[in-house]
């Protein structure tokens, strides 16, 4: 992973992909990247950093950061299946205790718990369709977060969609 990190700004701390051509990194990839860190290493600040400032004003996170800031381009790009993701990696060993990692944490299930629906599920921000994957994340991130509540309400909207012989 250390050939992947950028060290000059704005992307000082991001992981980037190895392609040639566009780069589709984010706060989904640096997410990943950092929860491999944690279970595999030690997590450097910088990378926890440029995770923590591709919030969204809104607490969400978005697929990619603006190309010229590296930030969130507005409220409008953060997404549930994105955010999901970044708080897994908030909560994860070596990553919690790090500066700001709190308020982005606390910020990011705000924002889950202000889209999820009253029926506790949960929406894809291209597709605007409630789907398990989305409310299941959804669950384990708010879980993680310690917003039971939600998390329990997101849970069984996802154990009703279940099929079984009686429904299918």
């Amino acid at each position: 992973l250390a050939s992947l990190k950028a060290s000059t700004a704005p992307n000082v701390g991001r992981y980037s992909d190895a392609l040639t051509g566009s780069d589709y990194s984010g706060a989904l990839s640096q997410s990943l990247a950092l929860l491999a860190l944690s279970h595999y290493g030690s997590v450097p600040g910088d990378a926890v950093q440029f995770l923590v400032n591709l919030q969204c004003p809104n607490g969400g996170f978005s697929y990619t950061p603006d190309a010229t800031t590296g930030a969130c381009a507005s409220d409008a790009e953060a997404d549930a299946d994105v955010t999901t993701f970044a708080i897994q990696a908030l909560v994860a060993d070596g990553v919690l205790a790090q500066p700001g990692v709190s308020t982005a944490l606390t910020k990011a299930a705000d924002y889950l718990e202000g889209v999820q629906k009253v029926d506790g599920s949960f929406v894809e921000s291209w597709s605007q369709v409630a789907n398990a994957s989305s409310t299941g994340l959804s669950a384990q991130a708010l879980k993680l977060a310690g917003r039971s509540a939600s998390a329990t309400k997101a849970s069984a909207w996802v154990s009703a969609m279940q099929l079984d012989c009686e429904n299918a």
